[in-house]
């Protein structure tokens, strides 16, 4: 009898086992879905689960859409964006696809690639109104604030993101929302934010199980401290929270980790440990050449071998931080410029719809007076008179408007000069044409000494009054033939025609000394304003704009080697010596 118990025991153990192992494919898609912004690798092996199941055609579209989503983190945005489109393209839920479109325009963003971010993200917005779930329908709104900040329009950000939040939204949503208004106002006003709204942004994804975002929180509560030269606390949350970064964090998130962590070290005058978290930094896999931690690493990189004495290695990641610096500018630039040129594009098309509708309104009121009394017929023409004047008015307004908008294309928004867009297709023309009759021209690139501590210290406001200031000052100095253009943060250049090296030189010592004068009172705070200059001509750097850019960089290096505040004029026995200290 003891022995037939035991046998039913152990038959009844073997049914009961597999009845409670097996979840069910809906229950992995949930926790997938939720495992997809808290735990990555937790993702990752409800994926490998999901796949050896038969799929429909609507969980095939949701396997690709997280799959993507589990590869964009890791940093293979090319992968993801193959799996996103794929996921487009199979099944037919129009929430899987709003939610795809939005994750194709974020990574867009991230690779820069502003026009096809615009393009998805448009797609998205017209699918709005279909989207089923009502806690998915702020994420558009969510996706242009990251757009908007992604492009440094900071202010936009603040404008949308509290608008979001007014409306009550919870969830990401409104994580998201806590995050970037927190950011963009640190960047604007740095000395306004108060630790506590950084915190209790942070508290408000860690309760919705958002570790992510809650992480990057963490790097604006280290920044608040390096702004209060507080750098020990900067340090001490870094390091805190630095190895879950790594474990759940995109490779942005990490680098922007090692990169904060490693301007406090410096701060500390630790500069053989900052040195090394930058050199774990630049081990990383899949992070840009040309993404902000990147072109911030290499400089501080640059800064700290030259404060060990190291020149050659100093001058090497100089080099590379100039090369970075001037990708991201650009593509800040550009993408700005593509900005403005798709919001007029909207404005012209909302014109044009205007005045068809006014047209369609014309012929209806043709169509109805048709039937009036020859008695009106007065009446008739002095309204289609009236009419005609309005659209007469309306395409004189589209006419002028689209001037205005070419204007804001090629000006710099904020000091009104030309922006690099504009800068390097006029003088690339132009030196074509003084390549044709040998014509000298010269190239001056200058930079404002230790910026980034104005705005570090002071804020984006200040430092914007004290580039309105220096461009203003410049203006008086520089001949009305002359392209004078902002082609970075602080970083301008000036190209010459028909002048040779030696008074392109002079015109820079002027411009130094006046720069050097200039009154920083006005801004609210006593600042001391220099500048280092690059000046190099063609008979010297050829007809080529970006041997001359190259050239005036070289100069300019040397001016900020040499103490700052200096005129170098490039010889071309300046490459072979850099050259050498390079190798």
């Amino acid at each position: 009898m003891k022995k037939l118990l035991t046998l039913l025991s152990v038959v009844l153990l073997f049914v009961a086992v597999p009845s409670s192992a097996e979840p069910s494919l809906d229950s992995l898609f949930d926790r997938a879905d939720k495992a997809r912004t808290s735990n990555p690798s937790e993702l990752q092996i409800l994926l490998k689960q999901i796949s050896k199941h038969k799929l429909t055609e609507n969980q095939q579209q949701y396997y690709y859409y997280l799959l993507g989503s589990q590869t964009q983190v890791i940093g293979d945005h090319d992968e993801a964006i193959r799996l996103y489109q794929q996921a487009l393209i199979t099944g037919n839920s129009v929430d899987l696809q709003y939610r795809t479109l939005l994750l194709l325009s974020n990574v867009m963003t991230v690779k820069q690639n502003m026009t096809a971010a615009f393009s998805y993200l448009f797609q998205a917005s017209e699918l709005v109104d279909k989207v089923s779930n009502p806690e998915l329908k702020p994420s558009v709104k969510v996706q242009a604030i990251i757009t908007y900040m992604t492009l440094k329009l900071y202010q936009e950000t603040i404008d949308t993101s509290q608008e979001l939040l007014d409306t009550g939204v919870q969830g990401l949503s409104r994580c998201n929302a806590l995050f970037y208004n927190n950011y963009s106002t640190q960047e604007l006003t740095p000395e306004k934010i108060e630790l506590s709204q950084i915190q209790n942004g942070i508290n408000y994804c860690k309760s919705h199980n958002l570790p992510i975002m809650a992480l990057y929180g963490q790097v604006l509560v280290a920044k608040y401290h390096l702004f209060h030269k507080e750098f020990e606390k900067a340090e001490s949350v870094l390091n805190f929270h630095k190895r879950a970064a790594e474990d759940i964090g995109p490779v942005h998130l990490v680098g922007h980790y090692y990169v904060t962590l490693s301007q406090a070290q410096y701060f500390l005058n630790d500069t053989v440990t900052a040195s090394k978290t930058l050199d774990n930094f630049f081990k990383i896999k899949n992070i840009s050449f040309s993404s902000e931690p990147m072109v911030n690493g290499l400089k501080l990189k640059a800064e700290i071998e030259e404060k060990l004495g190291n020149t050659s290695t100093a001058l090497k990641f100089y080099k590379q931080y100039i090369e970075a610096d001037k990708i991201f500018k650009n593509t800040i630039s550009l993408q700005q410029t593509a900005y403005n040129l798709a919001k007029n594009e909207i404005i012209n098309k909302n014109q044009q719809i205007a005045l068809l509708e006014k047209s369609n309104t014309l012929l209806t009121l043709e169509n109805e007076l048709a039937t009036v009394e020859n008695d009106n017929k007065k009446l008739f023409i002095t309204l289609l008179l009236t009419i005609l004047m309005v659209l007469g008015y309306f395409a004189f307004r589209a006419f002028r408007n689209t001037r205005i908008y070419r204007k804001i294309a090629e000006n710099d928004s904020l000091v009104g000069i030309s922006n690099r867009y504009y800068f390097t297709k006029v003088v690339a023309l132009l030196l074509s044409s003084s390549k044709t009759t040998s014509q000298t021209d010269a190239f001056i690139i200058f930079d404002l000494d230790w910026f980034k501590q104005v705005n570090d210290l002071y804020g984006h406001l200040t430092g914007d009054w004290v580039l309105k200031a220096v461009v203003s000052h410049c203006r008086q100095f520089v001949r009305n033939v002359d392209i004078f253009g902002r082609i970075g943060g602080e970083e301008f250049a000036i190209f010459l025609p028909a002048c040779t090296a030696e008074k392109a030189a002079l015109l820079a010592e002027i411009l130094r000394d006046a720069i050097e004068e200039i009154d920083c009172n006005g801004s609210g705070y006593p600042i001391k304003i220099t500048a280092s200059f690059g000046v190099t001509c063609s008979d010297r750097s050829g007809y080529e704009l970006r041997q001359l850019f190259r050239d005036a960089d070289i100069a300019l290096y040397l001016s900020k080697n040499q103490g700052r505040n200096k005129v170098t004029l490039f010889e071309p026995t300046q490459q072979k010596e850099s050259a050498t200290a390079v190798l």
